[in-house]
Order: C-alpha cells, then structure tokens, then sequence
C-alpha cells in the first residue's frame, strides 16, 4: 500500500484527498536485538504475525551479516487528509 493507491481509493470512494505528504527515514539499530525489542514495543511496524521464533532464521541471517553490529534501514511512511464531496 503506498500514497497514491490510497488517495485513489479514496477518491474513487467519493472523497477529496486536501493534503498528503510522503516521508522517508533512516533507522539505525545497535544490533539486531535491539531492532527485536523495537519490533515488540511498537508492533504496528513489525511484519504481520512478528515473533522472534517465526523470523528466528532472517534475524539469524541479518546477525551474520551485519557481523553483530548496527542495522540500518529505511521505512517509508506517509500520511493525508481526505474530505467527503457533497
């Protein structure tokens, strides 16, 4: 899902998309562990159905390749405001 889809879903609902702005941030984790204990604290952006047992293969794999050190990512996000036609 992404910012046009949205605002087309919506305008095809009969609403006016008014505003909408996309962001995209850099995250920096000290080690995969602490990418983990982010992931349980703000759920919303963990992968649907996140435990450490379901994705203990990809955080094993992503350990070995960043050597034990900092994960760098990038999450996109974005937002807008929509109105209904009259």
């Amino acid at each position: 899902m992404n910012l046009a889809h949205c605002a087309r879903e919506l305008e095809e609902a009969g609403f006016e998309v008014t505003e909408a702005e996309e962001h995209v941030g850099k995250y920096l984790f000290n080690d995969v562990a602490a990418l983990v204990a982010y992931l349980q604290l703000v759920p919303w952006d963990a992968p649907s159905g996140f435990t450490v047992d379901a994705y203990a293969e990809d955080l094993l794999a992503l350990h070995r390749e960043t050597g034990g050190g900092p994960v760098r990512l990038t999450q996109k996000r974005f937002w807008l405001r929509a109105v209904l036609c009259a």
